[in-house]
């Protein structure tokens, strides 16, 4: 049964797209100001939040300019797409699997390469609750 919720669409009856594309895996759709876009949640890198613009901006991983998702979006709705992404602040969702580090001291944010030019912060209480859900040895 899918789930509509605003301008994302998250399916969780697999095969609906995979009935028509049997190599797709974790496909979504979003709509962005520009396009309707179909992606695979390995493709994201972040989620911004836009003050000036009031709204949220996804980052994929061939660092092609921002892709501005309407004001509607909410964090939840990004969240629920897929759960490696994960949020770091009030303003910023990453993939977890291009995070590399969490500095303690800093609690500053680095990407694998060819993404390790990009830094996040994590904010404290945000950092507690990584912590929760990663597998710390």
């Amino acid at each position: 049964m899918s789930k509509k919720r605003s301008n994302i669409v998250v399916d969780n009856n697999i095969g609906s797209i995979e009935r028509y594309y049997p190599d797709a895996k974790n496909i979504f759709a979003i709509q962005t100001l520009s396009e309707l876009m179909l992606l695979n949640c390995e493709k994201i890198l972040l989620f911004d939040f836009s003050r000036v613009n009031r709204n949220w901006e996804m980052m994929l991983i061939n660092n092609s300019k921002k892709q501005k998702l309407r004001q509607s979006t909410t964090a939840k709705e990004l969240l629920a797409i897929n759960n490696m992404l994960f949020q770091i602040n009030r303003d910023c969702i990453v993939n977890l699997n291009y995070l590399s580090t969490i500095e303690n001291k800093t609690l500053r944010c680095l990407f694998f390469p060819p993404h390790d030019q990009i830094e996040r912060k994590v904010s404290k209480r945000y950092f507690k609750n990584i912590r929760q859900r990663l597998e710390i040895i």
